[in-house]
């Protein structure tokens, strides 16, 4: 393995001493079988303790992306270079660190991480009992999580599951949490998941709470909206802490150097709304169309008089005793995930993460939940806390992304071209993302981290008050992903790791208590054209019906918007296992979602849905292909979800499923003209998503060096239809009398047809190379001068833009690939009538075989009105 050089700039001009550092990095195939092998460096070329775990492996098992931990020093705005390489290149003289170690007994944990004890209760989630520091007991009474329901009755947090760390890790350990809520004699529908983190000789926890609703939305009549019967309402959840003394209370904004002293029995920092200039924006309401907000900013109080008042507020607390600090808190994201409290009564410290207000009730939909994370340092300061909450800059080369194949079609070095330019106005632009995040008001518990679909205001005069939730539509986690690889700006990180967390609360649907094509699904973005309103992010509202630009009814969870491989390298990047377990939970859904559930009476709704009408057009003597699988975006989506699963977990039947999928949609002598792609457009388009994801399955085998007949199948059939790309496509305005909305989103498609036709540079003939590659360049060209007319770049046209304008950037053709070993594939495309009956009584006869009463009756009581 060749050294690869990790840069950590410090940004935030605070001096650092033992910053954790936390980072995934990729290794080529083959390059790293044993990770103990491996030496990291400092600047001063000293090995340097770290903690290291594998997250995803090839197929012949060696290592394909593994998560750093370590410490570093850093002064204030500097950068120091780091370096891992083989321990046979570079003498490990550094001995091996004591690391965490934990105790588990009948009713705590006891963690240790070298200079701090946390026992941690297991039956009652506090999460702590106590906590010592060098063998003196901090002076702290009790620990305790509360929720109170609508009618303020309390319940406590009950431990129904803990997942243990692996022991000895020797510079983070995380412990999981399950769990329900129970009340003195009731419980609560809500649940709970929750994490500990601990670092190597730190007095400092990082602790993550999930709320979640599991139970299903009820959707009468496909609306989505606030109200549900499926949704569970709650006044607060905090966290107590009880100090033995009463403390003396010390705070300070993340901004600034210095702690201000407070002073009274009662004291409470209360942010109600974003603070922005549109901090009322009316996509803040409840079920009833009131607003959740009262005021701007946040309010700090000391005995029922204010003290001062702001903005935004992003503070930590520091409580102390005999001018000794006893704790420092912090909430992560304090006033984006407004409204957010810290208070504090006498010797009761209250970390408000849902706080009482005197609005409405939180609802939680059913399916939905939210996740907050709390700091808690124990020592007598809070730098590291702070640390924590103003990370530092970490990247690597690109030249190593691009070697270690990391992400498909990278460059080995970043050369800006126009379209790069326009990219970049995402985070440079008049109207980029953070930008657009003001505008909309994307702030609150909610809200955060969400991208405001502006395009849709296009239908109504580019009226800006008009917010659509723009979800994960062509997956922009991916793009961010991909523009922070590219370019190593850290604002790109942020607004891919803000939107996968809201991706993962609030736009998969958490239940499986629904119909199973919804259950673990991922929403629609906001219905085309119209307000969000109180569908929140769930696509289809009621107060939609009866304006303009109704297209659909129904919402929910569907194939054609399932995005996972965004999710997938957040977890890479970072070790986010929310992340990891989404993308394994979606590819079950997308199995559901397009094949059904193998029930009887389902595939006798199907032979209404689906065989008469084919039957229909049999009889009628016209062509009908013969392929279970529609030739859609949909099934495209579901060939890139199970690639992600595939890479995760390495199961091989991901990729058996694959090589189904493809040959039961598309293959490589199908009568392309039948397909009548250019005679409806609006319908049609999403062949060309299609294709990507058979050219994503194409590098994944070539990868593996795979090169059996699902290979060949899905070869053959990519260059069938890309061929058929390059000589008869233009670019859609080209078209313009076909579309409904003719905008510049198709010229923002027509980037993937220039991505087609670079992967296509692999296969074809020598003779057409070049002509392909023109091909491109007019295609490029072409995209490059629409959109430098344009003034202002939607999210939608910058979502395509980034995952898309990545294979052909470089301006060079790719290596031709040698497919001598090709085999002839021989398929017959066209159904028959024969062929068609035959399947209906197959089908049939296997599931009345198979049949579970259970299963049918609880398929018709799910499409009951």
């Amino acid at each position: 393995m060749d050294t690869v050089l990790l840069s950590i700039a410090e940004c935030h001009a605070i001096k650092r001493i033992n910053q954790p550092i936390r980072i995934g990095i990729p290794f080529a195939r083959g390059e790293v079988i044993d990770l103990s092998s491996l030496n990291l460096l400092d600047d001063n070329n000293q090995s340097i303790p770290f903690q290291v775990k594998p997250t995803a492996h090839w197929d012949e098992q060696s290592v394909r992306w593994a998560l750093f931990d370590f410490k570093a020093s850093i002064a204030a705005s500097d950068q120091i270079k780091y370096c891992l390489a083989n321990n046979s290149s570079k003498q490990n003289n550094n001995p091996e660190p004591n690391g965490i170690d934990y105790h588990d007994s009948n009713d705590h944990i006891i963690v240790n991480t070298g200079t701090t004890t946390f026992h941690i209760a297991k039956n009652t989630f506090l999460p702590f009992s106590e906590v010592w520091i060098n063998n003196k007991k901090v002076a702290i009474e009790s620990f305790c999580w509360q929720l109170k329901d609508s009618s303020r009755q309390d319940y406590n947090a009950i431990i129904e599951d803990i997942e243990f760390p692996e022991n000895h890790e020797t510079q983070r350990s995380t412990f999981f949490f399950k769990g329900y809520f129970k009340g003195n004699t009731t419980l609560f529908c809500l649940r709970f998941e929750a994490s500990l983190t601990f670092f190597i000789d730190s007095a400092l926890c990082e602790m993550e709470i999930t709320l979640h609703n599991p139970k299903a939305a009820q959707h009468k009549g496909g609306f989505w909206d606030l109200g549900d019967p499926g949704s569970e309402y709650f006044k607060s959840l905090n966290l107590s802490i009880k100090l033995d003394e009463r403390p003396e209370v010390h705070w300070k904004d993340l901004s600034e150097d210095q702690f201000k002293t407070i002073k009274g029995d009662s004291i409470r920092l209360y942010q109600d709304s974003s603070g922005g200039e549109n901090w009322d924006h009316h996509i803040h309401i409840d079920k009833s169309n009131n607003s959740t907000v009262s005021f701007k900013g946040y309010q700090l109080s000391a005995d029922d008089q204010l003290v001062t008042q702001g903005d935004r507020a992003s503070p930590v607390f520091a409580l102390m005793h005999q001018q000794k600090v006893l704790l420092s808190a912090a909430i992560k994201n304090f006033w984006q995930n407004f409204p957010k409290a810290l208070s504090i009564k006498k010797n009761e410290l209250r970390i408000e993460i849902f706080p009482e207000t005197h609005k409405s009730d939180y609802e939680l939909q059913g399916g939905e939940q939210k996740t907050h994370s709390v700091y808690l340092d124990f020592s007598d300061n809070s730098q590291q806390l702070e640390q924590l909450l103003k990370p530092v800059n970490i990247t690597l080369t690109l030249e190593h992304y691009q070697q270690s194949q990391a992400l498909p079609w990278l460059p080995k070095s970043y050369q800006s071209d126009p379209l790069d330019s326009l990219i970049r106005k995402g985070i440079d632009g008049d109207r980029d993302f953070f930008w657009k995040r003001e505008e909309a008001d994307e702030y609150g518990w909610r809200n955060f981290g969400e991208l405001w679909a502006d395009h849709e205001t296009l239908e109504h005069g580019n009226d800006d008050s008009l917010v659509s939730h723009y979800n994960n539509q062509y997956d922009p986690i991916y793009g961010f992903a991909r523009q922070y690889i590219l370019t190593g700006d850290q604002r790109w990180y942020t607004l891919m790791d803000d939107l996968a967390k809201h991706i993962i609360d609030i736009d998969i649907y958490h239940t499986d208590q629904d119909r199973p094509e919804y259950n673990n699904g991922q929403f629609w973005h906001t219905d085309h054209y119209l307000d969000g309103r109180h569908c929140t992010h769930r696509t289809f509202s009621k107060t939609h019906m009866g304006l303009d630009h109704v297209e659909q009814s129904g919402g929910g969870p569907g194939s054609e918007h399932c995005y996972t491989t965004g999710l997938m390298y957040h977890y890479f990047l970072t070790g986010n296992q929310n992340c990891k377990n989404s993308v394994l939970q979606i590819a079950l859904w997308s199995k559901n979602s397009n094949e059904g559930t193998n029930t009887l009476f389902e595939r006798i709704f199907n032979i209404l849905k689906k065989d008469i009408p084919k039957l229909k057009q049999l009889v009628n003597k016209e062509y009908v292909f013969k392929y279970s699988f529609p030739l859609s975006r949909g099934t495209g989506n579901y060939i890139n979800t199970l690639l992600d699963a595939y890479i995760i977990t390495q199961n091989n039947d991901h990729l058996k499923k694959i090589a189904e999928i493809i040959q039961n949609t598309i293959g490589p002598n199908d009568n392309i003209e039948q397909r009548k792609l250019m005679s409806n457009i609006e319908l049609n388009w999403h062949y060309i998503v299609l294709l990507q994801s058979v050219s994503r399955f194409l590098l994944i085998k070539e990868s593996i060096n795979d090169n059996d007949y699902s290979y060949q199948y899905a070869l053959q059939t990519f260059i069938h239809y890309a061929d058929w790309v390059y000589l008869n496509e233009k670019p859609y305005l080209e078209n313009s009398a076909k579309l409904v909305y003719p905008n510049d989103t198709w010229v923002g498609q027509d980037t993937r047809k220039a991505a087609i036709l670079y992967t296509y540079t692999k296969y074809c003939s020598n003779e057409m190379r070049q002509d392909v590659f023109n091909k491109i360049i007019y295609y490029i060209t072409y995209i490059e001068s629409h959109f430098i007319q344009v003034k202002n770049h939607s999210t939608r046209i910058q979502a395509l833009l980034m995952q898309n304008h990545t294979s052909h950037n470089s301006q060079t053709m790719n290596e031709y690939y040698n497919n001598s070993s090709s085999v002839k594939i021989i398929s017959k495309p066209q159904l028959s009538i024969s062929f068609l009956l035959w399947g209906v009584v197959k089908d049939l006869s296997s599931r009345l075989l198979k049949i579970n009463i259970k299963n049918e009756i609880l398929w018709i009581k799910n499409r009951l009105p």
